[in-house]
């Protein structure tokens, strides 16, 4: 099981834990999350704004945008020799990527604008 990101972007995908743990990564590096849209065919007011579920909520384009800003400045401590403004020349993630790369890339996705987590 894990969380499928399709969007705007195209599509990306962690695994639970990994979902988590980037999400305090950037919380660690800045990120104030607003919270999330609720999915398709759910009242705004039913909807708690969660980021640790995979029921198709929307992730806004601005939200996405501070996660990246973030998640670059974590990188930046990271892999200082890493260049983080340049988008990768592959955004496909495979299993031999390292975290760094994989971060650029999932940097980059974000950058494209708003994602549903399903």
């Amino acid at each position: 099981m894990g969380m499928d990101l399709s969007g705007a972007g195209g599509y990306f995908r962690w695994t639970i834990s990994g979902w988590h743990k980037v999400l305090e990564l950037a919380e660690a590096h800045g990120w104030e999350p607003t919270g999330t849209g609720p999915p398709r065919g759910t009242l705004a007011a039913d909807w708690v704004g969660t980021y640790y579920s995979n029921d198709g909520q929307l992730f806004y384009a601005r939200d996405a945008k501070k996660l990246a800003d973030a998640l670059e400045v974590a990188l930046r401590e990271m892999s200082p020799e890493t260049d983080v403004d340049s988008p990768p020349e592959n955004t496909e993630v495979s299993e031999g990527d390292e975290y760094d790369q994989v971060l650029k890339k999932f940097i980059h996705f974000c950058r494209q604008g708003s994602f549903r987590l399903d």
